[in-house]
C-alpha cells in the first residue's frame, strides 16, 4: 500500500511540476569555469566574476543580477552550513555551501557569461511583432487615450527603420491594425527564416504603482515559469534556443533599463504561445506600464520611443557581436 501511494505521489508530482532539476555546488562550478567566487561578508550573497561579467547570487531566492541587471533563475539558490570543530566544545568556524540548479547553469548562467558558445549563426534577418491588433486591443490608458495595439505598431515601425539603417533585413508581422493569431505570428517568422524574433507589448497591472520593463523568454521544458506556472508545454524535447533566448533577453533588458533609467523588473520566463514554435531565438518585451500614470505619460512621448528603439537596437548589436 505504501509503495503504491509512493508511485501515485510521483505520478502526481511529475504531472504537476514536471522534472525537478539537480543542484550543483557553486564553488565547484566556479573553479571549473575559472570564475572568481567572493562571499559577501555577513550576508547570504555570493559573487561570481570573470573578465567581463559579475554575477550576484543570493540564497533562498530566484533573483540574480548579472552586471546589475535582474535575471530570474528557475529555482532558488540553496544554502547549507557546515560547522568545523577543533575540539568538542570549541567551534572554529561555520562554512556556507551554496548550490544552484543545473538547469540554471546550463540555460542562464553559461549563456550569459560565455555567450560565444551560445550563438550558432549570424544575425541578418529580424522579425518584429507588434503585439495585439484589430479586435485584440490589448491594455489601454483611457485617460491618456492610449491603446496598446496602436503603440506597439508605432514602436515596431520605428524599430524597423532603425534596424534597417544598421543593415538588417526586417519584417513586421503586421503593418496595420489587423487581427493575427499567435500561431500566425511565429509561423510568419519561420517563413521569413528570421534570426531573431521580437514581440513588442506594453504592460498593465491592477496596482497603479507597478512600473518598469521586463523581458520574457520561453519557459524551459518541464520546468516552471517565473510566475510558478508548471504546465507542460507541447515540446517533446528541450528547446534548442533556450540559451540564446536567455542571452538575447538579458542584453535587451540590460540596455533598456540602463539607457531609459526605468525600474528593472527582470528577465523572466513564461509559456507565451507566440514564442513556443519559433525556429530562432525570440523574446517578448513588455516596454512599460500603461496603467502607471507617470510612466504612461512618458511612454507616449517621442523621446521615450526614440530611446526605447535605440536601446533595443544596441542590445541586438551586442547580441550579434557577443
Amino acid at each position: 500500500m505504501i509503495r503504491r501511494l509512493s508511485v501515485l505521489f510521483l505520478v502526481w508530482l511529475y504531472g504537476s511540476v514536471g522534472f525537478c532539476s539537480s543542484f550543483v555546488d557553486i564553488e565547484s562550478f566556479s573553479k571549473r569555469y575559472h570564475l572568481k567566487m567572493v562571499q559577501r561578508a555577513n550576508t547570504d550573497e555570493v559573487y561570481l566574476k570573470n573578465e567581463k561579467h559579475t554575477l550576484l547570487l543570493s540564497a533562498k531566492t530566484k533573483e540574480a543580477f548579472v552586471d546589475n541587471t535582474k535575471v530570474f533563475l528557475t529555482y532558488p539558490i540553496n544554502i547549507n552550513t557546515t560547522t568545523h570543530r577543533k575540539h568538542k566544545a570549541a567551534t572554529i568556524f561555520a562554512r556556507k555551501h551554496y548550490t544552484i540548479a543545473q538547469v540554471d547553469i546550463d540555460k542562464i548562467v553559461l549563456p550569459i557569461l560565455f555567450p560565444n558558445k551560445t550563438l550558432s549563426r549570424p544575425v541578418k534577418t529580424i522579425v518584429i511583432d507588434p503585439g495585439h491588433g484589430g479586435k485584440a486591443e490589448g491594455t489601454q490608458n483611457k485617460q491618456l487615450r492610449i491603446k496598446e495595439k496602436d503603440l506597439t505598431l508605432k514602436t515596431a515601425k520605428l524599430l524597423a527603420e532603425k534596424l534597417k539603417r544598421l543593415g538588417y533585413v526586417v519584417y513586421l508581422t503586421r503593418n496595420q491594425d489587423v487581427d493575427l493569431t499567435l500561431e500566425q505570428r511565429s509561423l510568419f517568422a519561420n517563413q521569413k527564416k528570421a534570426d531573431i524574433f521580437l514581440s513588442l507589448h506594453y504592460n498593465s497591472a491592477p496596482s497603479a504603482q507597478a512600473q518598469g520593463i521586463e523581458t520574457f523568454a520561453y519557459s524551459f521544458h518541464r520546468h516552471p515559469s517565473t510566475d510558478g506556472n508548471c504546465k507542460h508545454d507541447k515540446h517533446v524535447s528541450v528547446h534548442k534556443f533556450d540559451g540564446a533566448n536567455t542571452c538575447l533577453a538579458w542584453q535587451i533588458q540590460r540596455k533598456l533599463c540602463t539607457e531609459l533609467h526605468v525600474n528593472d523588473r527582470g528577465v523572466r520566463r513564461g509559456r507565451m504561445a507566440v514564442l513556443a514554435d519559433l525556429n530562432c531565438p525570440g523574446v517578448l518585451i513588455e516596454c512599460g506600464f500603461l496603467s502607471h500614470k507617470t510612466e504612461a505619460s512618458r511612454i507616449k512621448t517621442e523621446s521615450y520611443q526614440k530611446s526605447l528603439v535605440n536601446a533595443i537596437a544596441n542590445a541586438i548589436q551586442c547580441f550579434k557581436n557577443s
